[in-house]
């Protein structure tokens, strides 16, 4: 599962923080990082994380190394304009603005 490390947990030395891509800040529950393989984890970084533990709000696992995580989203992100696509956006049956 993809997750954004966030960085030490505020609650306790011993745990990380991060988010899945589906957990709002300050309304959803977060995942806790309790083990990692491969390199420390930094905050900012994406990485996969193993689920170990489901609770009501939050879940916890361990990150997958670093190597796998550059494989996995090398290409997550690719936004190019569609062909024929004009920049801005008119409003159909509307008097443009003058």
């Amino acid at each position: 599962m993809p997750v954004l490390v966030e960085g030490p947990s505020p609650d306790t030395d011993l745990l990380w923080q991060a988010r899945m891509s589906t957990q709002a800040p300050e309304i959803d529950g977060n995942v806790l990082i309790n083990d990692f393989e491969g390199a420390e984890p930094a905050a900012g970084q994406m990485r996969l994380l193993r689920i170990t533990e489901a609770h009501d709000y939050d879940l916890i696992g361990a990150l997958l190394p670093s190597a796998e995580k550059t494989t996995a989203f090398s290409n997550l992100i690719h936004i190019a304009p569609a062909p024929g696509f004009a920049p801005g956006f008119t409003i159909p049956n509307q008097i443009p603005a003058r």
